[in-house]
């Protein structure tokens, strides 16, 4: 399964990253990760007759939902400071550097907030196993 997933991803970055360049390669990988999860969900459920719970589902919808939240929030600052400030920014090492950890250290406080505040119930619950 894994192999095949390396060559989804290989074929996925061959065609986007033309059109959509390095935000093409994190797509793809993406892509590739999620055919992973539900390639891998599927053989054990076929091969073992594991079945999803609900708890499991429900993390995941919430993993999916502070994902987009995250990304939202990331695309507000980047056009909040203006995007032709990020391509100013873009035209030297350090620019790139000030930018790509703005944005990253945006997304990662969105994200670690958003998961205390989503998963605090699924934390619970999987402790008292």
């Amino acid at each position: 399964v894994a192999a095949y997933m390396v060559a989804l991803n290989f074929c996925l970055n061959l065609l986007l990253v033309g059109s959509m360049q390095e935000a093409g390669l994190a797509l793809a990988t993406s892509v590739s990760g999620v055919g992973l999860l539900a390639a891998l969900g599927w053989r054990a459920h076929v091969a073992l007759g594991c079945r999803t719970d609900r708890v499991f589902l429900l993390s995941a919808l919430r993993t999916v939902a502070g994902s987009l939240l995250m990304g939202a929030a990331c695309m507000a600052v980047y056009h909040g400071l203006g995007a032709a400030r990020f391509s100013v920014w873009y035209q030297s090492v350090g620019g790139k550097s000030l930018a790509a950890g703005l944005l990253l250290t945006v997304g990662v406080a969105v994200y670690a907030l958003l998961a205390l505040l989503f998963q605090r119930a699924a934390l619970k619950t999987l402790l008292r196993r």
